[in-house]
């Protein structure tokens, strides 16, 4: 029990000092909320239903769908990514992107280096937002189609013309050459990092 409860304390005190609503109304939501749902829920939704607080329909329909592909990419992935290589994976403004991670930074790591990845802070908050029992929520998301949906970028993107995947992508001299020949500097200057994710 030791662990949900360091958890559950380390998240509220990021989301204390990442809130732009005020301490005191973040602290009662959480507090409010104690009851609404079993385990981490009572941390993990106060810090997603904040993102919707004052949205007309049409920015609520925009905020979900970000929450779900953005959000819902980082918790799926194979591997994390940067921010950049994210956005260009799922096809997304790296504005868009930027400010979404940035807006929970209580519940993912958003490094300030940006070549490093995002990351959830924890397992656990990955486990709620693919929890069936959460599928009525706007910000729920489904594994099984999200994981079609990133299927279907990863395509795009090794299709893309300037960037996509091409004959002897590394300029190497043989053919013949093994992947364990190739250094990993050369796979970095002719591969971004969303189409070595995508292959």
């Amino acid at each position: 029990m030791s662990v949900p409860l360091f958890i559950s304390a380390a998240t509220i005190c990021r989301e204390l000092g990442n809130t732009h609503f005020g301490t005191n109304a973040t602290l009662k939501e959480i507090l409010d909320s104690r009851h609404e749902t079993a385990y981490l829920a009572p941390i993990y939704l106060p810090v997603l239903k904040k993102l919707f607080w004052d949205l007309t329909a049409n920015q609520t329909n925009q905020m979900s769908r970000e929450i779900q592909d953005i959000v819902g990419a980082i918790v799926i992935l194979e591997d994390s990514l940067p921010v950049g290589p994210l956005a260009s994976l799922l096809n997304e403004p790296l504005e868009t992107v930027r400010i979404r991670v940035k807006s929970l930074s209580s519940v993912l790591q958003v490094p300030e280096n940006k070549d490093e990845p995002v990351r959830v802070f924890h397992k656990s908050f990955r486990d709620f937002m693919l929890d069936p029992e959460t599928k009525k929520d706007l910000f729920h998301i489904d594994e099984a189609a999200m994981h079609e949906k990133m299927a279907f970028h990863c395509i795009r993107v090794m299709g893309r013309n300037e960037s996509g995947l091409r004959k002897n992508i590394c300029r190497l001299n043989s053919y013949g050459a093994l992947l364990s020949d190739i250094e990993d500097d050369t796979i970095a200057d002719n591969l971004p990092i969303e189409l070595q994710y995508a292959c």
